[in-house]
């Protein structure tokens, strides 16, 4: 092939329109993108790089130099000091000459006068554009003029319209949505009334909560599904006096039947964890893992792709020059299903503390938040479901059989409770497009930095003593 007859097929690859701007001029830039599209031009905006059906290179300094018909640079006080900018106006003044063609179509968006206007754009037409309207007449007369090509002439007016809807981040299947609760399967029919022989001291009550899970009615009843276990040795004595089949009743002793039966379904649960090892709080309402309870401070388990992963229950972060201890806990809050039904949503707690095992509420709250902002959907799942494994099967990593459906609390039979060992899980239609949401975080964040360097390029051209 003649050198001639290659460039001929080189400049036919061409026919597409760049847009350079600043991103103050972002509002002129969609609008022309917007226009010149419905006119069927091929235009390339970063501001529409996500756009289904845009065609947007990967390398824009070889897609301006083998697939660019003409550079439309926006000019205005913002772009004249911006690097980016001026980088991709130098590189456009380079083709012009190498071409011998205007290759730059600068588009006066302020009315700029000529002495502030770029000295190296100075012997170019500019296209005014103080009147937008006035401006677009105007440069589509010059694209005429020139014969640029509308490769877009069909689908162009359709690609406009669609911009000015949201990107679509769903796709027509369904997928799994879970709830960070537990399904109570089982429930105890009857409650039943105990009689304590003495007032039981606070100490007394909250070591007895880790062995036995009771609601205390006043200072000395308390009501639960089952005795408590004939290994707790006291110097009180708890009487069975009755029992009560609780769906049948309204009320015991003045508190409502299903608050009871809330409590005693916490309860179980606590008591579930202090026998798989965990250590509760001061108020028993929470319980965290404790430094070697399990092989690497880790809890192993089936994440929501059906792999076998991990997570750290106990940890160090770098905190300036010292450290922070975190351990992972958990607590409950009962939730009542459509029906008769139950559930237990699992909340996850950190607790924070310097390598003493000493913090301040305050700077352990703050400390806290600084690991947890960076929690999303994924991070937040993977330790639900961790916590809903290490119930089911304490430290015993996942087996290679199929896994335990549900666990127990109590003593076998009619007085014991059952917790499914998954998360509440059901299928949504549509499904959210994880590729999508990806592309759109790393289009948002390349575009943060862009605009961060350009501010920080600006900070750097301001000399001492001048101002903006």
């Amino acid at each position: 092939m003649s050198t001639r007859t290659s460039r001929r097929a080189d400049a036919s690859k061409r026919d597409h329109l760049f847009i350079s701007y600043a991103w103050e001029d972002a509002a002129l830039c969609e609008w022309l993108w917007r226009k010149l599209t419905a006119q069927g031009f091929a235009v390339w905006c970063d501001r529409f790089e996500l756009m289904p059906g845009a065609d947007w290179p990967h390398d824009i300094d070889v897609a301006i130099k083998t697939r660019t018909f003409r550079m439309l640079a926006i000019i205005s006080p913002y772009s004249i000091a911006k690097p980016n900018p001026s980088k991709e106006r130098t590189l456009a003044l380079s083709i012009a000459r190498e071409r011998a063609c205007d290759f730059l179509i600068p588009l006066n968006a302020e009315d700029i006068p000529a002495a502030e206007q770029p000295w190296e754009l100075s012997n170019l037409q500019y296209v005014p554009f103080r009147r937008w309207d006035e401006g677009l007449r105007q440069l589509l007369e010059t694209l005429d003029a020139i014969d640029a090509p509308r490769p877009r002439a069909e689908d162009g007016p359709a690609l406009a319209v669609r911009s000015y809807l949201p990107t679509p981040v769903t796709l027509p299947t369904a997928e799994p949505l879970y709830a960070n609760c537990l399904r109570v399967t089982a429930i105890p029919e009857v409650i039943h009334c105990y009689q304590f022989s003495r007032r039981l001291a606070q100490v007394e009550a909250r070591e007895l909560l880790g062995q036995w899970a009771f609601h205390m009615v006043g200072e000395t009843t308390a009501w639960a599904f089952t005795g408590p276990p004939a290994n707790v040795i006291g110097s009180w004595a708890a009487t069975r006096k009755r029992s009560s089949v609780w769906r049948d009743i309204d009320s015991v002793d003045g508190n409502p039947s299903r608050d009871i039966v809330s409590t005693l379904l916490r309860q179980s649960l606590m008591v579930r964890c202090v026998e798989l090892g965990l250590e509760r709080d001061a108020d028993g309402r929470s319980a965290f893992f404790p430094d070697g309870l399990l092989p690497d401070n880790r809890v192993r388990f089936v994440g929501y792709r059906g792999k076998l992963t991990r997570i750290d229950v106990v940890g160090e972060r770098k905190r300036g020059e010292g450290r922070n201890r975190y351990r992972l806990g958990l607590t409950f809050a009962p939730r009542q299903t459509a029906g008769d039904g139950m559930m237990m949503e699992i909340k996850i707690r950190l607790r924070m503390s310097d390598p003493r095992g000493e913090l301040d509420a305050h700077v352990a709250n703050a400390r806290r938040k600084l690991i947890t902002k960076n929690w999303w959907n994924h991070e937040w799942l993977l330790r639900q479901l961790a916590l809903a494994s290490f119930l089911a099967r304490g430290g015993s990593p996942p087996a290679t059989g199929p896994e335990p459906t549900e666990f127990s609390v109590g003593r076998a039979g009619q007085e014991e409770v059952r917790f499914s060992a998954e998360l509440f899980k059901t299928y949504v239609s549509p499904s959210i497009d994880e590729a999508a949401l990806k592309r759109m975080r790393e289009f948002l964040k390349a575009l943060q930095a862009r605009t961060a360097a350009d501010e920080a390029q600006e900070v750097d051209d301001l000399q001492p003593g001048e101002s903006e």
